[in-house]
């Protein structure tokens, strides 16, 4: 398999890193999360919980930290730095 050149991979990475910044932009511009604290910045997402059983049975709505989301953008960041200090040492 031949490898991939510095500029290719540092293209793939910067991809991945606008596509995950597009999901948070496109979460904070979502109507419904405008009246939800910290809503606005995107980096909150919706959970629906089940509570209860039967005819108690009710839907609870929590907002959550996208942790997942932030931890696939830094560890983009972070391949991308260790690209770069490949690249760059002396």
């Amino acid at each position: 398999m031949k490898a991939q050149s510095v500029d290719t991979q540092m293209a793939i990475l910067q991809e991945l890193h606008n596509r995950l910044l597009k999901k948070i932009e496109d979460r904070a511009a979502d109507p419904a999360m405008q009246g939800v604290t910290g809503g606005s910045t995107g980096l909150l997402v919706r959970r629906e919980i089940r509570v209860g059983n039967g005819e108690t049975q009710r839907t609870v709505v929590n907002y959550e930290l996208d942790t997942i989301t932030l931890r696939k953008l830094l560890a983009v960041e972070e391949r991308a730095r260790v690209l770069m200090e490949c690249v760059h040492r002396p």
